[in-house]
């Protein structure tokens, strides 16, 4: 199936990756179309480019390696299916870097818990981010969901969080980064 550039131009990203299947350069326009915010997400998880270059290839190749099982679901995108395999495979990653001593910038909180910032992203992204959120959060303790809400979502404090729950705002702080642990285990099991 060959296609002219105009053709390709107009193609989703869905039928891109269809064609793929049969023409492996096809491909190619996938990772054109996808490398860049790819790589924002990377490195703000890896906090380290050579990483995150490595993570992204990765993701890629999963991403054609699986192509054949990947089934349109209404309400989630092809590149929400891909943002989930790069956010699991950085997950992955980090864990092995940190498990190694690796000389990488901590990750802040916020990054580990995966929600991304929104300006990086289209209205179309953010809600299949969105989707992918909720679908994770429906796999966590009902408390978790809770405190990740509160805070990411709502926008609550510490303190607001920590006087809703009739805790201390340290108990809530502890709360809080065990359910981003939670959370981002969640996330890895989906992949």
């Amino acid at each position: 199936m060959l296609l002219t550039e105009t053709q390709i131009y107009d193609e989703t990203d869905e039928e891109i990756l269809s064609a793929s299947l049969e023409d492996p350069e096809m491909f190619g326009v996938l990772i054109e179309r996808l490398e860049a915010p790819f790589m924002r997400k990377a490195v703000s998880i890896l906090r380290n480019r050579d990483e995150a270059e490595d993570a992204v290839q990765e993701t890629f190749t999963k991403m054609y390696l699986h192509a054949g099982r990947f089934e349109r679901v209404p309400g989630a995108s092809l590149r929400s299916w891909g943002y989930r395999i790069l956010v699991n495979t950085c997950l992955s990653r980090y864990r092995t870097l940190k498990r190694r001593n690796a000389r990488i910038a901590d990750v802040p909180d916020d990054i580990y818990a995966i929600i991304p910032d929104a300006r990086e992203l289209d209205a179309h992204a953010e809600r299949e981010l969105a989707d992918y959120v909720a679908s994770i959060m429906t796999r966590v303790p009902k408390t978790v969901a809770r405190v990740l809400s509160g805070y990411f979502l709502e926008g609550k404090t510490h303190r607001e969080l920590a006087a809703e729950e009739g805790v201390s705002e340290q108990a809530m702080k502890t709360r809080m980064y065990r359910a981003k642990k939670i959370f981002a285990e969640a996330a890895h099991d989906v992949e």
